[in-house]
């Protein structure tokens, strides 16, 4: 059985630091530090920040579709 979170990932393409942040249980701040320092790839749109979750899965171990 997949996790919801996991299955939030593997279903949107991007996802708000924020919300990554209360997925993961890091802190808002230390995800938004980490975007700033260029740890974690971000993507702006105008004054929104959107987090690829394609490098996010790849960082868990998720390469695929674990339903397939």
């Amino acid at each position: 059985m997949t996790p919801p979170w996991l299955e939030e990932l593997l279903a949107k393409p991007v996802i708000r630091p924020r919300r990554w942040a209360e997925l993961s249980g890091i802190p808002a701040s230390t995800v938004y530090d980490a975007i700033a320092r260029g740890d974690l790839q971000s993507l702006r749109l105008g004054t929104a920040i959107y987090l690829p979750t394609a490098p996010l899965l790849a960082a868990l171990g998720v390469e695929e579709d674990p339903a397939q």
